[in-house]
């Protein structure tokens, strides 16, 4: 489900594909690895809050894995991460504690 429970078009209803995501949880500014199925680049990345905001990175990329580390004056919660690519928008969840 994506943030807010609804959906803000059809492609994003339609294409929600999954994210590897480790570790999972993790302690606020620590880094966090993902891999996903497309081979081809991104062309966005966002961490969204569970109330919708856009959250500020750090990222580096090689190949089919990213490197994201979220700032570290982060809250505690769950986190939505959300990479669109040409063939699809790809939807992970990621939970950050202490």
């Amino acid at each position: 489900t994506p943030p807010g429970g609804f959906f803000t078009n059809t492609r994003e209803a339609q294409a929600a594909l999954p994210l590897e995501i480790w570790p999972n949880p993790i302690a606020a500014g620590n880094e966090i690895y993902i891999s996903w199925s497309n081979k081809r680049s991104a062309e966005s990345i966002e961490l969204i809050s569970m109330d919708g905001r856009q959250l500020s990175f750090g990222m580096h990329s090689t190949g089919d894995l990213i490197r994201l580390r979220p700032a570290s004056d982060i809250v505690p919660g769950v986190y939505v991460v959300r990479i669109a690519s040409d063939d699809g928008l790809y939807v992970g969840k990621l939970a950050i504690g202490n």
